[in-house]
């Protein structure tokens, strides 16, 4: 899963809410890495962004979800350090690249 700030909460969200059909996007997001690390598949989270976050139980969630992938990488440092506070050495969370950075410019002339 990946690409974007897909971690993040705007809408109420509670720990009811986790693996539940629901109003809030984090319930589906933060569900997927569980329903697979159920399932005995690898998870990879690719790219992501986070922020954002209107309460401490979808916090907490998100947080959940990137232990439980196998591969976590998110788009800027801001991004590792709201999702893992505590910074490990063992490089599980990595800073990469925004995945949207290497689309073709919009034609400028095109759009005036």
């Amino acid at each position: 899963m990946g690409g974007g700030g897909l971690f993040n909460s705007y809408l109420n969200y509670g720990p009811e809410d986790l693996l539940v059909q629901s109003t809030s996007f984090g319930s589906f997001i933060f569900g997927l890495p569980v329903l697979a690390h159920m399932l005995g598949k690898p998870v990879y989270i690719c790219a992501i962004g986070a922020g954002q976050f209107n309460s401490a139980e979808a916090l907490r969630h998100a947080r959940m979800a990137v232990k439980l992938a196998t591969v976590c990488t998110v788009r800027d440092l801001a991004s590792k350090r709201l999702l893992d506070p505590a910074t490990p050495a063992d490089g599980r969370i990595r800073v990469t690249a925004d995945a949207a950075f290497r689309l073709e410019n919009a034609d400028v002339e095109a759009l005036v």
